[in-house]
């Protein structure tokens, strides 16, 4: 039987090692990682069964965004080590869906138990057949959006909106953003040979024909796939911005216009995680 294998992320050294003799002695493979983005890189090369995650680790990220990438990208369990259980940063946790919290200072068969549990819960997890399927949208939203095309009439506008709206149609599940590009667009891919297309479309073209029934404006320049909104995070004290979920490394993010963030709040409160 293979060893499961652990992510150790916590920036204190002596914890670190600590855990990773623990896990060795329990038989389990260890690795270590002393920042989120040295975590990235150690998950890229081997992927881990299962993540012990300190929540206040040194970089970037922090062990909670961390955890929300991890959870985008790999849907690998996240335990959390923490010293810090103020109710706030539990809040935020909490959005994470972790499998467990250790508090430190920790006992070794309270890391064996959890470990154990969280394993067993992920295991069973992944034999479970999926009951919720997307729905498909996109027959009646290009109905609309052709008839509000065919508007027009002959011309080179509608000929460059129906390109636009064939290309949009073809899959719209893998749609990221849509981004204002002076008088042109780009639109952005997830999963894709060709990422990016720029289309001779202005971008208020695509603001009147496919927001709010499609797209979701978050920035005077950006329109997103609603589904691709992960959560939004202070960037500094005047500026937000929005991680998306998707499948690149690293992930994608865009700013958030001021502007936006009350009817962002509104509408997807699960996107603000408290700070």
């Amino acid at each position: 039987m293979t060893q499961p294998r652990i992510l150790i992320v916590e920036d204190e050294f002596v914890v670190a090692k600590e855990l990773q003799m623990i896990l060795t002695m329990s038989g389990y493979s260890a690795d270590t990682a002393a920042s989120g983005e040295k975590a990235i890189q150690s998950i890229g090369r081997n992927r881990p069964d299962l993540v012990l995650m300190d929540i206040m680790i040194q970089g970037e990220l922090d062990g909670i965004d961390l955890a929300h990438y991890l959870n985008t990208h790999y849907q690998i369990p996240v335990i959390y080590l923490t010293a810090y259980t103020d109710k706030k940063t539990l809040e935020r946790a909490k959005l994470t869906e972790p499998y467990g919290y250790l508090v430190k200072p920790f006992k070794e068969k309270d890391v064996y138990t959890m470990i154990e549990i969280s394993l067993f819960k992920a295991q069973k997890l992944e034999v479970l057949p999926s009951t919720s399927e997307p729905p498909d949208i996109v027959e009646d939203v290009m109905a609309q959006v052709s008839q509000k095309i065919e508007l027009f009439g002959a011309g080179a506008l509608k000929q460059q909106l129906e390109q636009t709206a064939e290309l949009i149609a073809s899959d719209l599940e893998r749609l990221l953003y849509v981004k204002a590009n002076g008088p042109h667009i780009e639109i952005h891919w997830d999963r894709s040979q060709n990422p990016v297309v720029e289309q001779t479309v202005s971008f208020q073209w695509i603001k009147q024909l496919y927001v709010p029934q499609v797209l979701l404006q978050i920035h005077r320049s950006y329109v997103i796939h609603p589904a691709r909104g992960l959560y939004i995070k202070k960037k500094n004290i005047r500026d937000s911005e929005l991680w998306l979920r998707e499948h690149t490394d690293p992930p994608q993010i865009l700013p958030v216009g001021r502007n936006f963030l009350a009817a962002l709040r509104e509408k997807n409160p699960h996107w603000f995680a408290p700070v």
